[in-house]
């Protein structure tokens, strides 16, 4: 199996600073694990950008690996979306922006060597 899997289903988020330690908290526990679960995904990655948005906003990035494109569709497609969504919103829709991206592998991973 290669390194990285077939499918990336990427969520980038800008949080009011305000909120960040509220949001933070429900998120990681108990948001992020509910859609890995949902979602069939493999694992999720969390990452803070060391920049802020221009606004003063942090920026995070959610990475949820999938075995394939199908398995991203089927949480996209399912029943249980709408209310995962809708439960983010109600809690920090004010706060927070959203933006959505699937990365789907183009061929196997590129490995090279350092030169001396």
């Amino acid at each position: 199996m290669p390194d990285m899997p077939h499918a990336l289903y990427i969520v980038h988020l800008e949080i009011d600073p305000a909120a960040e330690s509220a949001w933070e908290s429900w998120m990681f526990s108990h948001h992020v694990p509910e859609v890995v679960k949902l979602g069939s995904f493999l694992r999720a990655r969390r990452l803070r950008d060391e920049a802020r948005a221009p606004d003063g906003w942090h920026r995070w990035t959610l990475i949820y690996e999938a075995a394939s494109r199908a398995v991203i569709d089927g949480y996209l497609t399912g029943p249980h979306l709408p209310r995962i969504r809708q439960e983010h919103t109600e809690r920090f829709g004010a706060t927070t922006r959203i933006s959505r991206q699937i990365l789907v592998e183009a061929g196997e991973p590129i490995r090279g060597e350092v030169e001396a």
